[in-house]
């Protein structure tokens, strides 16, 4: 397959270091998690607080009352402060002094950080360990011990929010788009990050979960920008047909979701890419995914990377493309030059092509997927 104009790196050393280009708030440098017994307790205690809806709150206020929260998460009072004890105790909090307030320790953000890297792997995904045999064999494991949904979106936010949000924000602040559209929006973290940041700007998101679009068009409200956002409930294949939603966008993000479609629906990908780029054609805008790419073999990715990969592959039977496959798919869809960005997260990339304004697409490449999966 033909790869000119297309700038992939295959080599680690060769990609572009997101944290180097763009502004964000990154994880400590420090080593802050120093061993084993510190990450059992922190990961430990931040779950039992995820759980009970503790850590949104926390996350959410910038100092908290142990009474309110016993009341508004419907706990005794004594319980409640014994927990918040706990989370003071192990440097999760700082009690005011003064009065009865709690507020985040410094490094609170940064415990959440590490920890869901830990609790993605062994408690969102915990039906692939408990279930392997059933999983390898039995091909109704899914619909039999299914994941719950809930812990995934947590944890992963957790690890999103040093990871890869700080790098895909500020790429999108340097481009300043007028419209921007997040596909797997989610709660619409991003898109509130990314109005916040333009001034004058509008988005659009599009989720599938009614749950997480709810909650989506709330932090809107909170925030002050509901008349600035539009959240569409329909999934991601539906833009085949009806492409409406991206319309004037000057840029279209697409976090860890096109991979969810492969191999199966690999046709409809690239429909939906063609889409894309369509309309970024109309603005010059570009396509942003944040993406895995499979079994990255270097020191600092491999082993995370390789549960990601082997959990993808095996129990999700999802096929993780490699760069030149990620290429491969957008050139199908019209998109030049694409370009690979390292991000803290193993495994995961930052993948950037430009639709030049008033590019045609008539005459495109073939996709094809390179002879052996990884």
């Amino acid at each position: 397959m033909n790869h000119a104009n297309v700038l992939v790196q295959e080599r680690d050393t060769e990609l572009i270091d997101a944290k180097a280009v763009f502004r964000g708030s990154y994880a400590s440098e420090r080593p802050i998690l120093r061993n084993a017994t510190d990450l059992a307790g922190c990961v430990s205690l931040l779950e039992l607080g995820a759980r009970l809806g503790l850590i949104e709150l926390l996350r959410r206020e910038t100092s908290v009352d142990a009474d309110r929260l016993a009341t508004e998460l419907s706990l005794p009072a004594d319980k409640m402060r014994a927990l918040l004890h706990a989370y003071v105790a192990a440097g999760l909090l700082v009690k005011n002094p003064v009065g009865k307030s709690f507020s985040r320790s410094e490094e609170f953000d940064d415990y959440l950080y590490f920890s869901g890297y830990v609790l993605w792997g062994l408690s969102a995904c915990r039906p692939f360990i408990e279930h392997t045999r059933d999983y390898l064999c039995a091909p109704t494991a899914p619909q039999s011990h299914p994941r719950d949904g809930g812990l995934v979106a947590v944890f992963s936010e957790w690890v999103g929010s040093k990871a890869f949000y700080p790098p895909v924000l500020g790429m999108i602040r340097e481009i300043a788009p007028k419209k921007f559209v997040d596909l797997g929006c989610g709660t619409a973290k991003l898109i509130l990050g990314v109005l916040a940041a333009i001034e004058g700007s509008t988005g659009v998101g599009v989720d599938v979960d009614p749950g997480v679009c709810r909650l989506a068009r709330m932090n809107a409200e909170s925030r002050g920008l509901a008349d600035r956002i539009r959240v569409v409930e329909r999934p991601l294949q539906s833009l085949v047909e009806d492409p409406s939603p991206l319309a004037g966008a000057g840029i279209v993000h697409a976090g860890f979701v096109f991979h969810d479609l492969l191999p199966e629906e690999t046709d409809v990908a690239i429909a939906v890419f063609r889409n894309c780029h369509k309309a970024l054609s109309e603005t010059g805008g570009y396509m942003i995914l944040t993406e895995l790419v499979p079994y990255r073999t270097n020191d600092r990715e491999r082993k995370f990377s390789s549960l990601l990969s082997y959990f993808h592959t095996q129990f999700m039977e999802r096929r993780l493309p490699k760069p030149t496959e990620w290429a491969g798919l957008l050139r199908a869809a019209g998109f030049q030059e694409v370009e690979f960005f390292e991000v803290d997260m193993p495994g995961a990339r930052i993948i950037r092509a430009q639709a030049h304004k008033g590019a045609s697409s008539t005459t495109l490449p073939k996709f094809a997927w390179e002879t052996s999966a990884e």
